[in-house]
């Protein structure tokens, strides 16, 4: 599945800012955890800091990792205030 250019560059983004021990199990995967910041996410897009149009791109890349498979949400339950974490999806 080809993807564009901003899911490129945000997934790659994320490839280097998972954490380095949390992790969580999606689909029978061991997925590390992606902290997300959005002054990063807008400096891996061009931009000097957060800003409106980067937070839409990278929203836009971010679902668009999502729905193929190369990122994942994983549901940290009722106790977690229906919070969610995005985990990198390893391929292979």
């Amino acid at each position: 599945m080809a993807i564009s250019r901003d899911a490129k560059v945000v997934l790659v983004w994320c490839a280097v800012n998972t954490h380095e021990t949390a992790v969580r199990f999606v689909l029978g995967k061991q997925c590390p955890t992606i902290w997300l910041n959005w002054n990063g996410l807008a400096r891996s897009l061009g931009y000097a800091e957060d800003c409106r149009e980067a937070t839409i791109r990278s929203l836009a890349a971010l679902d668009e990792l999502k729905a193929s498979g190369l990122l994942a949400s994983f549901g940290e339950g009722p106790n977690c205030f229906g919070h969610s974490t995005l985990c990198f999806v390893p391929q292979g």
